[in-house]
């Protein structure tokens, strides 16, 4: 079971597996729990065996106590079969393995022991249903190590024989462990239908246990990995009455409370959802709780809803707040788990995104280069959990400006998931939409709108056409439509958008962000289509939104505050555009440096409208303009001729006014995106110039 013979085995399959450090610290952490595991359940098996010895034999609840204690044994053995032939995926997940051992303390637990379980009919049932057991709890302990597939294939033929059985319990139990497989398989929908039929049969059953868990997972499942918060919130007071037929175990509890979290926080109430996991950190702190597969156990539950808490203070733009969360993740697994586990990277890739968010790019780097080197070491360069440290590099570098790193980050990102998850999978479709944002920025509209496409033609297929993560997809699709300028598909675009932003008001608060970010592409588009009235009051919630989350001062303010005086100004009104537009440009200024290319945009816009008042600022702007774009890398021909021509028309220097006429000609007939309008407004003004 776990003596010298089968140590020796599981230590030398570690060896084998990968980096020898990681796996030497695995080994060691896997062996102390086991050592504990064995230990206890050795004198718990002790004093059961003298309180039948010293009675009248073994009465009722003597012999539940050893049958729960014959199936924790059998559950050590199945954990010590998945390590002793072990790779590295295995070893990856170990830890997690032996975490997920059986409450040995439950099997001392008479309201447990006693619960109102249908007992099996017969002894042949009763033998069956325990042999059945058996291979769930060797499925399960295959699932906790990753191996998903063969997992999955022993479950679905343990439901069918258990359904055979008739037996209510034990058809409960395997279901639930069926929903468990495909939910970690990313197939929801399957998930869904296997936690309704555990619920079902737990009922009939009268098997607490496996029913409040159904209902913790069929809450998580819906509102989680679907996104369909209000349904899953309408199953909410069905799973607290569940739990609390079960007794209300605190541990389960906090995980149903920390799924809620999730919830609120996709539905853009951070605030909601840091109480939730506040009240499920109290649980699992609270020196009554049962430390369930073990001190490590205990500590990974801790590092999850801790991971929660800075995931709601980021969403509320309080990164200081979520530094100190992601700082006490690292410090929790790094003792827990060692400096080389997987599960540190992805909280060093927390640390990276929180400081990136932060505008700290160089500490994000910093954090995010050594993720990226301790996952490629010790999970293999085709990991899919390498491909979200790829693509947290390039958002890195994008907002940097560094276009083509960034597309380098993000292709890596798609092909490691395209492999390692397969083509039809979300994590892929998300990746493709980020090579497409690259794509844009670097000129290639065209690619950019393959690469948006197969990503919601993959999340329609697979998560549904109302699932929150197509809006982004119709998002980007809309804004592709927006800038083509080989024809007009700006009504295309307005649908686009305007369907994205249904998708969006029915999860998430009306002043989420990302309807604010929605909105502002809506307005550009209306405003550009000449639907001046809509656009001016779709810019107006936009910029009212974007203010409310993230401060006067923050860059994507200033986005929106362009497209608001480019629509005020083509309403007529110049000056009150002047005034939205020098706003935009000081925010940009102080939040991104006057060397960043999005400056030279605002400048554009600002000189654009300064131009037709005849402003003298005109020039100083178009200067300005002209000098960023020309030094900054990766702008497209066609922004640096815009600035070129409208400092010409700015200049009274005729003679370098035609010169910079003439480059602007050169520059927007070099790139294959340019408004073909506006090459014809630079060939009229120099035929006007004689």
């Amino acid at each position: 079971m776990w003596d010298p013979a089968r140590k020796q085995q599981v230590q030398a399959a570690f060896a084998a597996a990968g980096d020898p450090a990681f796996t030497a610290q695995t080994y060691r952490r896997v062996e102390a729990a086991l050592d504990l595991y064995a230990a206890t359940w050795t004198s718990t098996q002790i004093v059961a065996c003298r309180a039948a010895q010293g009675g009248a034999g073994v009465d009722e609840l003597g012999g539940l106590r050893s049958a729960c204690l014959a199936r924790r044994l059998n559950e050590l053995r199945s954990v010590v079969d998945v390590l002793a032939r072990a790779d590295r995926q295995v070893v990856e997940r170990a830890v997690n393995v032996v975490a997920g051992l059986g409450d040995l303390s439950a099997c001392n637990d008479e309201q447990q022991l006693t619960s109102n379980v249908v007992p099996p009919p017969t002894e042949a049932v009763r033998a069956e249903a325990s042999a059945l057991r058996s291979r769930l709890d060797a499925a399960r302990a295959e699932a906790r190590s990753g191996q998903y597939g063969p997992g999955l294939s022993q479950v679905q033929a343990v439901v069918v024989e258990a359904r055979a059985l008739a037996y209510a319990p034990l058809l409960a139990e395997a279901q639930l462990a069926l929903g468990d497989l495909e939910a970690m398989s990313g197939r929801a929908r399957e998930a869904e239908a296997a936690y309704s039929d555990a619920i079902r049969a737990a009922a009939e059953g009268r098997h607490p246990r496996a029913a409040a868990e159904a209902w913790v997972q069929l809450v998580d499942n819906i509102g989680g990995r679907q996104a369909q918060a209000d349904r899953a919130l309408g199953l909410q007071l069905a799973a607290e009455a569940a739990l609390a037929w079960d007794g209300s175990d605190p541990v389960l509890q906090a995980r149903f409370l920390t799924a809620l979290a999730r919830i609120r926080l996709n539905q853009g109430d951070s605030t909601d959802a840091a109480e939730l996991a506040t009240r499920a950190l109290e649980l699992l702190e609270h020196p009554s709780t049962p430390a369930t597969g073990g001190d490590i156990g205990r500590q990974l539950e801790r590092a999850n809803v801790i991971t929660m808490l800075g995931k709601a203070a980021y969403s509320r733009g309080e990164f200081e707040v979520a530094d100190r969360h992601y700082q006490s993740v690292l410090t929790i697994r790094r003792e827990a788990l060692g400096p080389d586990h997987p599960d540190v990277a992805s909280a060093l890739n927390d640390l990276g995104d929180n400081d990136y968010a932060r505008g700290r790019y160089a500490e994000a780097r910093a954090n995010l280069e050594q993720a990226l080197a301790l996952r490629t070491r010790v999970l293999g360069p085709g990991h899919p959990d390498i491909s979200n440290t790829e693509t947290s590099l390039g958002a890195l570098f994008y907002a940097t400006a560094d276009y083509r790193a960034a597309r380098d980050h993000y292709a890596r990102a798609v092909a490691i998931r395209s492999a390692a998850l397969g083509p039809d999978h979300p994590r892929t479709a998300g990746a493709l939409m980020n090579l497409g944002n690259a794509e844009i920025v670097l000129g290639d509209l065209d690619r950019a709108y393959e690469h948006y496409e197969a990503a919601r033609a993959i999340q329609e297929r697979v998560l549904g056409p109302e699932h929150p993560e197509v809006a982004y997809s119709l998002t980007n699709l809309g804004f592709v439509l927006r800038n083509f300028t080989k024809q007009d598909r700006l009504a295309e675009s307005i649908r686009f958008y305007e369907r994205a932003l249904q998708i969006r008001e029915k999860t998430l608060a009306p002043d989420d962000p990302t309807i604010g970010h929605t909105l502002d592409n809506l307005g550009e588009a209306q405003a550009a289509a000449g639907k001046l009235p809509q656009a001016l009051v779709t810019l107006g919630r936009a910029l009212q939104i974007r203010e409310k989350a993230f401060g006067p001062d923050h860059p994507d303010v200033a986005a929106t505050l362009l497209n608001l005086g480019d629509a005020t100004a083509r309403s007529g009104d110049p000056q009150e555009a002047l005034a939205l537009l020098r706003r935009a440009l000081q925010i940009l200024d102080r939040a991104l440096g006057p060397e960043h290319p999005d400056v030279g945009l605002a400048l554009i816009a600002l000189a654009e409208v300064e131009v037709g008042v005849h402003d003298p600022a005109a020039r100083e702007h178009a200067e300005r303009a002209v000098k960023l774009l020309d030094a900054a890398a990766d702008v497209s021909p066609g922004d640096r001729a815009h600035a070129q021509f409208l400092l010409a028309r700015a200049l009274d220097d005729r003679g370098r006014a035609l010169e910079l006429a003439r480059l602007a000609r050169e520059n927007y007939a070099r790139d294959p995106n340019a408004d073909p309008q506006a090459l014809a407004r630079v060939d009229a003004w120099l035929k006007g110039q004689g």
